[in-house]
């Protein structure tokens, strides 16, 4: 798991996959983590957990229960649509919410130079946890 939704929909952004987000009910864990371990989906997914569900905000069709999403990430990481989902915590129920999730999403080819120049173009600016220092990047050579 990522610490947070916000954390967890960039790095499935940045790592081109689905992320799956598991909302409110931990009981459902006991169903997925064979299937998340399992050589069908092993990698294929990032993993989130959220207990506030008004976190869901930034996911597009979102239910608002409990329960497992699969969700495709927007390119800069910073909202996501739904893609599957499923309310109980049934073994073979998740793994078809699984399935239809990785068919549905759609990987992009990125290209990091073109991405940081449209998103500043956009207004798009990831806040970090630990403010950079750094005015300049590193020491240029003498």
């Amino acid at each position: 798991y990522q610490a947070d939704l916000r954390r967890a929909i960039n790095a499935a952004s940045c790592d081109i996959q689905p992320l799956v987000v598991v909302v409110k009910d931990r009981g459902i864990e006991t169903a997925l983590a064979p299937l998340a371990w399992s050589p069908e989906f092993i990698g294929k997914f990032a993993y989130a957990f959220v207990s506030d569900p008004e976190d869901l905000r930034v996911i597009d069709g979102a239910p608002k229960g409990a329960g497992v999403l699969v969700v495709q990430p927007d390119t800069y990481g910073t909202r996501a649509k739904m893609l599957a989902s499923d309310g109980g915590a049934n073994g073979e129920d998740l793994a078809r919410a699984l399935r239809t999730g990785a068919s549905k999403f759609v990987g992009e080819t990125k290209d990091s130079r073109k991405q940081l120049q449209e998103g500043k173009r956009q207004g798009i600016y990831w806040k970090t946890e630990i403010p950079v220092t750094d005015p300049g990047g590193p020491p240029k050579r003498p």
